[in-house]
């Protein structure tokens, strides 16, 4: 068994070093589903993670339901969703959409960064800073 002694060390700024490296890849993202359907409809909303069931929200017009999380910049997280609305007469629009895949790199670079998604009568669309690359990716209700 040896020992060894290490003199002159300045231990906290390593520890300091260390935790401004791992601040570096982590990633505060948020995710924001926004309920844009008209009339009296209420939009059913149930996301999950692999670890995180968020459980059903039910958003009426104009309302949203938002969560924010901590990951890293090449994780694995992945958050999906769940979304139906009934219309007047009874049919059930509804999907499933992937709204955050970290293999997707969805915040690019930034270490915080806001995914909204706005569902219509007719699709889900993401509305977000053209800077991410995605503005405008959608989906339709079938």
């Amino acid at each position: 068994m040896a020992l060894v002694l290490v003199t002159g060390c300045n231990c906290r700024s390593f520890v300091d070093a260390a935790y401004e490296v791992d601040n570096l890849f982590q990633v505060h993202a948020t995710v924001r589903v926004r309920s844009e359907i008209n009339g009296n409809h209420v939009l059913i909303v149930h996301c999950k993670s692999k670890d995180d069931d968020l459980n059903a929200r039910y958003l009426s017009y104009k309302q949203q339901f938002d969560w924010t999380f901590k990951t890293i910049l090449f994780g694995n997280t992945l958050f999906w969703c769940y979304m139906s609305w009934r219309d007047s007469n009874g049919k059930l629009y509804e999907g499933h959409f992937d709204v955050y895949d970290n293999e997707e790199i969805p915040c690019g670079l930034l270490n915080h960064c806001v995914l909204e998604y706005v569902a219509d009568n007719h699709h889900v669309i993401l509305n977000n800073d053209s800077e991410l690359g995605k503005k405008g990716e959608v989906w339709v209700w079938k």
